[in-house]
Formats: C-alpha cells, sequence, structure tokens
C-alpha cells in the first residue's frame, strides 16, 4: 500500500503535522510513502532545514520507503532541482520523483 503524506499537493503544512500523517500511513499499513517537499526551503536555499525535515519524515517512515516529490516546475532553476535532489539522497529518500502533477508546471526540461 502505497500512501501520499505531508499535505499532499502542497507540502507546506508544518513539518509536526506531515510528521504525524507519515505515522497514521504507517501505522495504517502503508509500505511506501510519498512526501512533497517543502518549496520555499529549496527557493531560499535553506539546505540544511531541507536535509533536516526530509531525514525526520524518513525516520517518522519506519520500514516504509519513501519517495521524495520535488515539483520542480516551482523550483525555479535547474541548479535548485540538483541541490534538492542531493539533499533528499543525503537525507535517505529511497526514491525521487519530478512532480506530483498538480504544478502549474509539471517535469519538463526548462525549469523556470
Amino acid at each position: 500500500v502505497a500512501a501520499v503524506a505531508t499535505g499532499f499537493p502542497s507540502g507546506q503544512y508544518s513539518l509536526k503535522t506531515r510528521l504525524e500523517e507519515i505515522r497514521t500511513a504507517v501505522k495504517d499499513g502503508a509500505s511506501e510513502i510519498d512526501i512533497v517537499l517543502n518549496r520555499t526551503l529549496v527557493v531560499n536555499h535553506d539546505w540544511e532545514n531541507l536535509y533536516r525535515e526530509v531525514k525526520e519524515m524518513k525516520e517518522a517512515c519506519g520500514n516504509a520507503h519513501m519517495k521524495s516529490i520535488l515539483a520542480i516546475g516551482e523550483l525555479g532553476t535547474m541548479e535548485n532541482v540538483y541541490k534538492a535532489s542531493l539533499v533528499c539522497m543525503m537525507a535517505g529518500s529511497d526514491f525521487i520523483k519530478t512532480s506530483t502533477g498538480k504544478e502549474g508546471v509539471n517535469a519538463t526540461i526548462p525549469v523556470g
């Protein structure tokens, strides 16, 4: 069972709420959790807090796999996409996905 948590599709909920969503989904049987990044952290180049958030969400997943959705159409530059991808991998993401499909601009090469 896969579940989308963390305030899909915006990802702009409080970290506390996103962690509660993850724990509830895992408790209810989800074996894969899709998270949405806090794009504000990416656009503001707040890589340390992005790492901290993604790491906490991965820990909340327990044994469930975690897919990080970048929402690249809202990240502004390919450099932001690259750095956000690295942060997600370093924080323990099992998979990375380009977009939720709900943004105004989705997975496309010319970002920004």
